[in-house]
């Protein structure tokens, strides 16, 4: 994908492109959706899976929380 939802300091979120996204930023990924870059999961129960060489969330769970690397 060519956006990301980034997490805001009060913790919502606000969709971004991913040519702004910086190391560190929190980013938010619900289930059925694309991980839009590498990072770390630091919050959430969703397995993530590798599908055709992309990394999707499975649907079913609860959001994720990524901190991009």
């Amino acid at each position: 994908p060519r956006t990301a939802r980034r997490v805001k300091q009060d913790g919502d979120d606000e969709e971004v492109s991913i040519d702004v996204l910086e190391a560190g930023d929190r980013l938010r990924v619900r289930p059925g959706e694309r991980v839009p870059v590498d990072g770390s999961v630091i919050d959430g129960g969703t397995p993530i899976t590798e599908f055709f060489g992309r990394w999707l969330v499975d649907d079913g769970y609860i959001t994720t929380t990524i901190v991009m690397s």
